[in-house]
């Protein structure tokens, strides 16, 4: 009777580890990092998929040319470092069923022989610590689950954010390209005229070299930005996962914009972006979890220097002039003579107490990041604007009021050439101050979004101070 109580015992403890699952635990934090992602970018990552129904996707996604949104959504559907992130969950999700189990029993046996027969020995033992610190454990892993779903959503929002700059930077290459495109043919036709005015005896030789080298700066120019739009177009391939014959896209045509209407501060609420910023950070997130991780991992450790290696069972034994059994409890525990744990504990609370300075640092630098990035973008928004609405008309009337005393003969040729660089000098900034307003946009939603990245913040404070230090 003895015996086979032992034996329920076991049957029901082996029972209830069974019924920790980690494909379910895994589900279950795959849901949780869609319902974050849902919130914060409104679209969650594909699931599990075949090649041929990714690619039919894809091809969906660039029919009518590549959007800003669609390379969003590239970021979710394809980029392979997005699902090996989600699929980094899997491994999260075991560890804390693992956490949810116990320790198996340890099985000891004992044969002696004596002259009076076969003395046996059986015991079947269990860490003590382990069934008394199992709350402590799960809770320990329960909230390092909790900090790798939230880093896992950061990089998600990274992903996506990135992709969209990259988008941006790809049509600030083209509009560029396409600019200086035009203005070198305008240099093109002038080199022409100036060889037929030169023909005719009406200029010099010298204001046709002119001439000639400034068209041939503009190819030269050219050149430049035909490399630099195909660096955009390689990293915006990089950043939506784009290979093969996929990587042969057109941008989508954008709609005639109103520069007073579509400001990229025009639609964003740019009130308590601090506080907010705080609110929705993962990284923060992430960091209070893995306190609170270290914290249990603290109390595991104070406690198990408490009990060192302590174990507790059940033993049986049979003696060897006796056919009969006897049944008792068995016990052991480390006597703390060489290692009292002080040591280890000591570890255990500074840890603990460099998460938590670690953790307040983060929130100081977070609040300097949301003003920063309000900052930049309502600086570059007026800049934008006041370039497209009063800089760049204000270059078109130099030109046409020097083509109207050009066709006057009061100026000559080269005056026209140089008007035009002006002119095409200030467009060229406008999209340039339009693309950077885009961008500081994107750095606040971004950051709203929950996800941080302090190099962009540094990289961007070092392209502001360059701009104004030249």
């Amino acid at each position: 009777m003895r015996w086979g109580s032992l034996l329920a015992l076991v049957c029901c403890a082996c029972a209830g580890s069974a019924c920790v699952s980690a494909a379910d635990e895994h589900a279950a934090a795959r849901a949780r990092v869609d319902a974050h992602l849902q919130e914060r970018l409104g679209a969650t990552p594909r699931t599990t998929a075949s090649e041929a129904e990714v690619q039919e996707r894809v091809q969906q996604l660039l029919h009518d040319g590549l959007s800003e949104a669609e390379a969003a959504q590239l970021a979710l559907s394809v980029q392979r470092s997005v699902q090996a992130r989600l699929a980094s969950l899997g491994a999260g999700a075991a560890e804390f069923a693992q956490a949810m189990l116990w320790a198996n029993p340890v099985l000891g046996g004992d044969l002696v022989w004596m002259d009076g027969g076969t003395e046996v020995e059986l015991s079947l033992a269990q860490p003590l610590a382990d069934l008394l610190l199992a709350p402590l454990r799960r809770a320990k892993s329960g909230a390092e689950l909790r900090a790798l779903e939230a880093e896992v959503t950061a990089s998600v929002v990274d992903a996506v954010f990135h992709a969209r700059r990259a988008h941006v930077a790809a049509r600030l290459a083209q509009q560029e390209l396409d600019l200086i495109t035009a203005q070198l043919g305008t240099a093109r036709a002038a080199e022409s005229l100036m060889r037929d005015l030169a023909e005719a005896g009406n200029i010099t030789p010298v204001e046709l070299a002119h001439a000639r080298a400034e068209a041939e700066r503009w190819e030269q120019t050219r050149a430049e930005a035909e490399r630099d739009w195909w660096a955009a177009r390689e990293v915006l391939n990089r950043a939506t996962g784009l290979w093969g014959v996929h990587t042969q896209w057109v941008l989508a045509v954008e709609a005639p914009r109103d520069p007073l209407a579509d400001e990229p501060n025009a639609t964003v609420d740019l009130t308590g972006v601090e506080a907010r910023a705080v609110q929705a950070s993962l990284e923060l997130a992430a960091a209070r979890a893995r306190m609170e991780a270290q914290a249990h991992s603290a109390g595991i450790q104070e406690w198990s220097t408490i009990l060192p290696d302590a174990q507790l069972g059940l033993a049986a034994k049979k003696d060897a002039d006796d056919a009969s059994w006897g049944l008792g409890p068995a016990g052991a525990v480390a006597l703390p003579l060489l290692d009292a744990g002080s040591t280890a504990n000591y570890a255990a609370q500074a840890r603990l107490q460099t998460l938590a300075e670690q953790y307040w640092s983060l929130a100081v630098d977070l609040r300097s990041a949301a003003r920063t990035a309000r900052e930049r973008l309502r600086g570059y928004s007026y800049a934008a604007r006041h370039a497209r609405t009063v800089l760049v008309p204000a270059e078109r009337s130099v030109v046409e009021e020097t083509l109207r005393n050009f066709n006057a003969m009061q100026i000559g040729a080269f005056d026209v050439l140089v008007a035009r660089r002006n002119e095409l000098a200030a467009e060229r900034r406008a999209v340039q101050l339009e693309a950077a307003a885009h961008q500081a946009r994107l750095d606040l939603d971004e950051l709203l979004a929950g996800h941080w990245s302090r190099s962009r913040t540094e990289t961007s404070n070092k392209e502001t101070s360059d701009e104004h230090h030249p």
